[in-house]
């Protein structure tokens, strides 16, 4: 029987979001006072892990962050939602990353610094951490530089091949086109 519900991979960086309507950044060392700001979980693998554990499923998260500020937001905000932190990887030679976003209403810049995301390796996600969940989601793949033709091309083909055991808990989609 699996442990969990759903294993996530993916990218842990916070979102430091700046709103006003009238948002315009200026260079040349101008001060630009906003009406707001808010450090958030950022990262579509965590707000997807966060959703999933709102709607009672058993989450554990696999991913890599530095041992800073951002890096223990990350993980204490995500085992505040009641998701199993104890995969991520904890990295003191390196910053976790952060997206900072220019958010004036109806549009919106965002920035990212991609930090320890770039760190997941493949090998990471184990079998064995793999077969305790019923359902694996890997997101933010794009912004896995260093691993993510080893996650595609060294973790999804054998799933695939054992995809007869796992039923139908198996689906891939990609929102990215490959030219």
């Amino acid at each position: 029987m699996a442990k969990y519900d759903i294993l996530v991979v993916g990218g842990l960086n916070p979102d430091l979001i700046l709103s006003d309507p009238e948002l315009q950044p200026v260079f040349g060392q101008i001060e630009v006072l906003v009406e707001s700001a808010e450090l958030t979980i950022g990262a579509s693998s965590a707000i997807f892990a966060c959703g999933a554990a709102r709607l009672g499923l058993s989450v554990a998260f696999i991913g890599v962050v530095g041992d800073d500020m951002f890096g223990q937001f990350m993980v204490s905000a995500l085992e505040d939602k009641g998701i199993d932190v104890s995969p991520v990887i904890v990295n003191p030679n390196l910053k976790t990353g952060l997206s900072v976003i220019l958010n004036r209403g109806t549009d919106r810049a965002i920035l990212t610094y991609v930090g320890a995301i770039n760190a997941l390796e493949a090998e990471r996600v184990t079998n064995e951490l793999i077969s305790q969940a019923k359902h694996l989601h890997v997101a933010d793949y794009f912004l896995h530089t260093r691993a993510h033709l080893g996650l595609i091309l060294g973790v999804l083909p054998p799933l695939l091949h054992i995809r007869a055991h796992l039923g139908p808990i198996l689906g891939i989609w990609s929102p990215l086109c490959f030219n």
